[in-house]
């Protein structure tokens, strides 16, 4: 198969755009994270911040897929292989915040509390001051 010049050129200048595209959005990434002017809700890093951020990679990462892994010439099998790696790494994370609202974590703080102690009284005494080391008992 053979390519002209102009197709040679056409293909280089989108892989620049593509390019100065992700790094004008790392810097994007950057500014929202550091300047505060860029910061969305409460000064810091709070949940609008990292939505924002997350759109940002997917954008970035849908370039990269597309263009530079060339899934944009593919056939239809490689977008539902997509679409199901997607959901399940959702369906993970959905897994993930659930597993915050456990019905069993309240419960470990009684476990806790429940202390069984191996120090007797005579090792107390022993290590107050004042008092004279004796050898323990078992």
């Amino acid at each position: 198969m053979e390519s002209s010049t102009e197709d040679l050129q056409k293909h280089v200048r989108t892989y620049l755009m593509v390019g100065a595209t992700l790094f004008v959005f790392t810097i994007v990434t950057v500014l929202v994270r550091t300047v505060p002017f860029f910061d969305f809700g409460v000064p810091g890093v709070d949940a609008p911040d990292i939505a924002f951020g997350l759109v940002i990679a997917t954008f970035k990462s849908s370039l990269v897929m597309l263009i530079f892994m060339h899934l944009n010439h593919e056939r239809g099998l490689i977008y539902k292989v997509l679409v199901f790696t997607v959901a399940f790494a959702i369906s993970l994370m959905g897994l993930t915040l659930f597993a915050q609202g456990n019905p069993i974590r309240p419960h470990a703080d009684v476990i806790e509390h429940l202390h069984v102690s191996d120090v007797t009284a005579a090792d107390v005494e022993s290590k107050a001051p004042g008092a004279k080391a004796e050898p323990a008992k078992h």
